[in-house]
């Protein structure tokens, strides 16, 4: 996952919400088993997780990248309102 024209900061709020999605409810949690598999070590704060899932974003799966996508989308929606 390579977002262009991206700020440092935009990167940061987003994998961070990322990180928080990640470990949400058992229906809206696509990258549950990423987590599991790549960050079973971190503890379940969500910047760790999210630099973690970051880390590993090549390894993801389809549906946890779709995931980071929507949320960077978001992040990049709400900061250009």
């Amino acid at each position: 996952m390579i977002y262009r024209g991206s700020s440092a900061s935009s990167m940061i709020i987003a994998w961070g919400l990322f990180g928080q999605a990640a470990i949400t409810s058992a229906a809206e949690r696509p990258c549950r088993e990423d987590t599991d598999k790549f960050c079973q070590d971190v503890k379940a704060a969500g910047a760790r997780i999210a630099e973690c899932l970051q880390n590993h974003r090549e390894e993801l799966s389809p549906e946890c990248k779709v995931r980071g996508q929507e949320v960077h989308e978001h992040v990049q929606g709400t900061q250009e309102s």
